[in-house]
């Protein structure tokens, strides 16, 4: 049996977990992190005017933050992805989405 860490809970944490439970031929250290509306061309953006690049790409997060009288980030320097873990344990576009 795989030794899986979790920490998050999420549609796609839980779909990882069962997935990499069945799937012995899966191994690895996986990120499962949620959708986020970046991509990687944008991570030059992302170092030099992440609050340009939210207000673009996620209108309604920097709505959220200028409610709240929080301000943007000015910079971010990772973003985690699950792309290795999708294709690893062959989830599917639903439960990525989820």
């Amino acid at each position: 049996m795989p030794l899986v860490a979790v920490t998050g809970t999420s549609g796609l944490v839980g779909a990882a977990v069962a997935r990499a439970a069945v799937t012995a031929e899966a191994t690895g250290i996986f990120v499962v992190a949620g959708r986020h509306p970046f991509r990687r061309t944008g991570c030059g953006a992302l170092l030099d005017d992440a609050a340009g690049l939210i207000a673009a790409r996620a209108p309604e997060v920097a709505a959220a933050f200028a409610e709240r009288g929080w301000p943007l980030p000015r910079t971010l320097d990772r973003v985690y992805g699950s792309s290795a873990a999708t294709a690893a344990l062959r989830l599917s576009a639903h439960a990525v989405s989820a």
